[in-house]
Parts: C-alpha cells; structure tokens; sequence
C-alpha cells in the first residue's frame, strides 16, 4: 500500500493488503477496483486502468488492481459509499458502458467465477454491506497471450480513462452533498 500526503490510497490484490484483517480506512469514501489479466492483452485493461486512476492520487479514494476478483473484496466494501469495478469484455464496438450493479435479494454463491456480483453477496451476507456498485465494461478484441493492448484496447483505455473520472467526479459531488 502507498499513501501521498493527499490521502488517496493505491492497493494491489497481492500480499498482505488483500487479505489484511485489521484494514482501516482513513477517509476513504470511494472504491475502484480494476481487474484483469495483464498477460492477455486487451484482458488487462481493467487492471491498467486501475493503475493509471491511482497515479493522481486522489483523498477519499481508494484503488485496487487485481488479476482478478477474491473474496477478500468483500470486507473492503464496508468501509466504502460508492464502489466502481472496471473489467474487459469481449466486444468489437469501442464503447465503453458504465451501469448499476443492483443486487437481488437471494442472490449469493459462486462457481468457477467470481465477479462483482459475488463479492457485493459476500459484503452483504458477512457484513451487512452495501454500497451502490457500477461496473465499467471496457471493450478489447485481442485475448491471446501477450501483453500491450490492440488498436480497439487503446481506444478503450482512453475512453475508460475519461469515463472513470467523470463517474468518479459525480460520486464525490454526490456523497459530499450529504448532510
């Protein structure tokens, strides 16, 4: 974990922050979490995103870059009032969408994958968390191995990129004109 005199956090899914127990925020508002494989080309978008969001590092929030999700997460999304996760997907039209996560009220589990939606069940069924999720799906069209991103992966990274901010400027507006 890094912290600036700003106060924003930048945290990686690896080693002791993941799974750390004694966690505490300090003045964190506002998760993101990036995840992805770095090692397959466009399918690392979320979690380069994820780092390029942490460089400015911004008070009230906290970022994560992951190779992918874990229930470790979970814990994270007490301390939060928004959370935003930002993955790849598949998809041959450079848009990129940002839309509500809503959590349905017997929807718990997991199989061979766990994604958003697991870790807000798991928040919610452990402890009592709920924050309001978006998920950022960032189109990619080269999976393979490898690592840079095609043509249509930087185009998505850049739209991401300004995306992100402008979800993440209406959340701070948002949760700073609370009473």
């Amino acid at each position: 974990m890094s912290l600036d005199q700003t106060g924003g956090f930048f945290r990686s899914c690896v080693g002791n922050d993941a799974g750390s127990s004694n966690w505490e925020p300090v003045g964190v508002s506002i998760l993101i979490i990036g995840y992805g494989n770095c090692l397959r080309r466009d399918d690392g978008l979320g979690f380069r995103l994820a780092e390029a969001l942490a460089e400015p590092s911004l008070p009230g929030v906290e970022v994560v870059a992951c190779h992918q999700l874990v229930p470790e997460l979970a814990e994270r999304l007490t301390h939060v009032s928004a959370v935003l996760f930002m993955d790849a997907i598949q998809e041959q039209r450079a848009r990129v969408r940002v839309r509500r996560l809503i959590l349905q009220p017997v929807q718990a589990g997991w199989a061979h994958e766990f994604g958003p939606l697991a870790v807000l069940a798991l928040a919610r069924d452990v402890y009592a968390a709920t924050p309001p999720a978006w998920l950022m799906t960032l189109p990619g069209a080269d999976f393979s191995l490898g690592e840079g991103f095609s043509k249509l992966g930087v185009e998505s990274f850049n739209r991401g990129l300004d995306r992100a901010k402008r979800w993440l400027r209406q959340q701070q507006k948002l949760w700073t004109q609370r009473p």
